[in-house]
C-alpha cells in the first residue's frame, strides 16, 4: 500500500494523459506538453479530487491561499481543455457542471 500511495505522489496515468507530478509536467501520447504553473497546479487540484466536483473557489483557495480568484479558474480550465484536446478530437476528461465546478473524469477511478 505504501509503494501505491509514493507511486501516486509521482506520476498520475490518465486514460488520455500523465501528470509527472514531480516533473510538474503533463503528457500526452509521449510528448509533454508546455503548461503553465497555473495550468499544472489547477490539472494537480482535479488530479487530488479525482471524478469529484471541485468549485471553482476551491482550487483558487488551494492555489492562491484564497476564493477571490475563482473566476479565474474558469480561463486556466478552458486552456487545460484546449491543450489536452489538440486536435485529437476526444471528448474532455474536464468536465464542467454549471454552477458548481468541475471534475476531471477518469472512468479507471470509479472507487473514488
Amino acid at each position: 500500500m505504501a509503494e501505491r500511495i509514493r507511486e501516486d505522489l509521482i506520476r498520475y496515468d490518465h486514460p488520455q494523459f500523465t501528470l509527472d507530478i514531480q516533473g510538474r509536467r503533463l503528457i500526452i501520447e509521449g510528448t509533454v506538453v508546455s503548461l503553465t504553473p497555473r495550468e499544472f497546479s489547477v490539472l494537480d487540484v482535479l488530479r487530488r479530487n479525482i471524478n469529484r466536483i471541485v468549485f471553482p473557489e476551491i482550487i483558487s483557495y488551494e492555489i492562491w491561499g484564497n476564493t477571490k480568484k475563482g473566476s479565474r479558474v474558469r480561463g486556466y480550465v478552458m486552456n487545460l481543455r484546449r491543450k489536452i484536446d489538440h486536435g485529437r478530437n476526444l471528448e474532455s476528461p474536464i468536465l464542467s457542471r454549471r454552477g458548481f465546478g468541475c471534475i476531471l473524469d477518469d472512468p479507471t477511478q470509479l472507487g473514488h
